[in-house]
């Protein structure tokens, strides 16, 4: 909305109201996303469903809601959904990563995308082959 105020140039303060609402949900995506280094650089050394990023995070902590052994769920899609909104806000002038830590770990998330497609998991909907017979696709 942001971006539709500033190409209208109806802003009464509006534009920026909106986009820091924006940066802010975005940071606080990359703070939960952060918070699970450790499991990227794992993913770099072994290319498992063990190392699978966690998507569904607790509001107040930040703190993933699964254990570990309970997930197993590459996520490629959140995460990737993550990375084009975040080069997109940045394309068009929204600084929302701020830190040289965090410019890397975004490095590192793109690599997790780029290698987590090959590695056998339970797909989106978490069902197994097409067959569900609970193996990995």
């Amino acid at each position: 909305l942001s971006l539709a105020y500033r190409h209208v140039g109806w802003d009464k303060g509006r534009t920026y109201e909106f986009e820091q609402s924006a940066v802010k949900c975005m940071r606080g995506i990359l703070f939960c996303y952060m918070r699970q280094a450790h499991k990227v650089e794992q993913f770099k050394k072994k290319q498992s469903w063990e190392n699978a990023l966690h998507a569904i995070f607790d509001y107040i902590t930040g703190d993933p809601v699964s254990d570990d052994d309970g997930w197993g769920h590459l996520q490629i899609d959140g995460t990737s959904l993550f990375l084009l909104v975040l080069s997109q806000m940045t394309a068009s002038g929204v600084q929302v990563v701020l830190t040289k830590d965090e410019v890397d770990f975004v490095q590192n998330l793109v690599y997790y995308v780029e290698r987590a497609y090959r590695t056998p998991d339970f797909g989106m909907w978490e069902r197994g082959s097409r067959e569900n017979t609970g193996r990995r696709e």
